[in-house]
């Protein structure tokens, strides 16, 4: 997993692209945790939430590393859906405004690129 994750920030930090450079944050939640903040990306860590964290937006520059196992349910546009990440799954997060809890508690890592 630590493998993919560095595959990952590699590809991003050899990018020439220039997106955001404020962390993620939510409006029902405390700021996550930064755990780097270079001209490259910023790294966040947290555990994940089963309080709803509110109506916010992601620039569309943003990777999910997932730590620990667990299932997020969506409300996006009135619709709801779950998912559900096992450790070790990668994913982008798409530009757009959502809110989402955590069915149950896993550990995410959010690498914002810059």
């Amino acid at each position: 997993m630590y493998h993919k994750l560095f595959c990952i920030v590699s590809l991003a930090v050899i990018s020439n692209c220039v997106f955001g450079t404020e962390p993620q944050h939510y409006p029902n939640l405390p700021p996550p945790p930064v755990l780097l903040d270079n001209d490259k990306v910023i790294v966040q860590g947290m555990p994940t939430v089963t309080t709803w964290t509110g109506l916010h937006s992601h620039e569309g520059n943003q990777l999910v590393v997932v730590l620990e196992p667990f299932t997020m349910e969506y409300l996006k546009d009135g619709e709801q859906s779950q998912v559900t990440y096992a450790a070790g799954d990668v994913f982008w997060i798409d530009s757009g405004e959502h809110d989402h809890r955590a069915v149950d508690v896993g550990r995410v890592a959010v690498i914002t690129i810059k």
